[in-house]
């Protein structure tokens, strides 16, 4: 995949975000950042009933939206990424070795509710809430091929993470985050089996603070 369209899911958020977030929270919302994420992913799949996997890594980059409803202590992020999810498979059900592979991208979207704390120039949060992955385009190896016939177009899993932000510019805030993504919902079915996607991510985030008000 080409760099301007990696770069597509970040242009869209922030554009989006920019004049949509103003209107939507008009009255309450004090101050709000716009900017880019990008990072590493270390991927997994957890099959029912359960094969013998190993993580993959990948990538993601995208743009975010954050917007603070009670002072900095409390704020809403929307965020829209590019994202590689998978896994390999080195054994079946019943143990016997297995040489498979799945690549699966993704348009991911969150929305989390983020909770900081300052502590002078720095400030650590939390963040939770919800993600919804759009399937972009899988491949995988052809034994797993015949055994899961149907790739779910949409699923939907749950973000926890957190991190630490620096608040030493004016106009650009670098933020550190670690975040774990467990799927909720099946992102692949076979004929006895389903499987979910889990992916720990490790994202750089750059933010141009803005204020609504």
């Amino acid at each position: 995949m080409t760099k301007p369209l990696l770069l597509t899911p970040a242009l869209i958020m922030v554009g989006f975000c920019s004049s949509f977030f103003p209107a939507a929270i008009e009255g309450q919302a004090q101050m709000a950042r716009f900017g880019v994420v990008m990072g590493k992913t270390t991927s997994d799949q957890l099959w029912t009933p359960s094969v013998g996997t190993a993580s993959r890594d990948g990538y993601l980059v995208g743009g975010f939206a954050e917007v603070g409803l009670s002072g900095e202590s409390v704020s809403v992020r929307v965020e829209g990424d590019y994202v590689q999810r998978g896994a390999i498979v080195e054994r079946d059900s019943e143990g016997a070795p297995v040489a498979g592979e799945i690549r699966t991208e993704y348009l991911s979207f969150a929305l989390h509710v983020k909770l900081s704390k300052s502590i002078g120039p720095l400030s650590v949060h939390i963040a939770f809430g919800p993600t919804m992955d759009q399937l972009l385009r899988n491949r995988s190896t052809p034994v797993l091929e015949q055994v899961l016939y149907e790739k779910k177009m949409t699923s939907l899993g749950i973000g926890l993470g957190g991190g630490f932000s620096l608040h030493l510019f004016d106009r650009l805030i670098p933020e550190f985050d670690i975040r774990l993504t467990e799927g909720l919902s099946p992102a692949y079915v076979g004929s006895f089996t389903t499987v979910r996607n889990r992916s720990l991510e490790f994202l750089l985030r750059f933010g141009v603070p803005r204020s609504l008000g």
